[in-house]
């Protein structure tokens, strides 16, 4: 009898589980994205950003928010990492997309790596939100949104709303607007 209560208990409490990948190219500042949203969310503290080691792998951060379970893949992003990156996509619910604001260098790297990701039918449907990290160079914010603005990304994003219902925002917002922004698109 115990059991059949206990089971019954469990599963009531069972939250549902997202999983949500941090992608970008390297030293955009995905891991210090996930600290962030890992102290601003838990009571854990976050690594402070100049003791933040490139990725090599994956880095995995675990919240509860909206009964749900929130599984966050930070993924390595470094060219020679960015393969494993597609055995991730079948798994996952959603994509926060980090890229450097103020490297605008590396534009043209960082849209040919969110153009490969849109390119797979495993996350069509997905919402994807980018953050544009390191905004204190505003002008390297406006760059972006100019480069990004006539390019194929945003057609295929503009055609893949319409038939997939790709969501895409571009983020210019702190960690928590723009992460309540994307879970609100992951529970729709």
């Amino acid at each position: 009898m115990f059991s059949l209560l206990y089971g019954l208990w469990e599963y009531m409490s069972r939250k549902e589980e997202y999983r949500i990948l941090i992608l970008g190219i390297d030293k955009a500042g995905k891991t210090t994205l996930l600290e962030k949203i890992k102290s601003l969310y838990t009571d854990l503290p976050g690594l402070e950003p100049e003791s933040i080691l490139p990725t090599v792998g994956l880095n995995v951060g675990r919240l509860e928010a909206h009964n749900a379970q929130l599984i966050f893949w930070d993924l390595g992003g470094q060219p020679g990492l960015r393969s494993i990156w597609d055995k991730y996509y079948a798994d996952s619910h959603a994509i926060l997309f980090v890229i450097d604001a103020a490297a605008p260098a590396r534009f043209d790297e960082a849209k040919d790596a969110l153009e490969s990701i849109l390119g797979h039918r495993e996350l069509f449907g997905a919402p994807l939100l980018v953050f544009a990290n390191k905004q204190d160079s505003p002008q390297g914010l406006l760059r972006w949104q100019k480069e990004v603005k006539d390019t194929a990304i945003l057609r295929r994003l503009r055609s893949t709303s319409q038939r997939l219902r790709l969501n895409c925002q571009f983020a210019t917002l702190a960690p928590p607007a723009g992460l309540a922004l994307q879970l609100s698109s992951v529970a729709t």
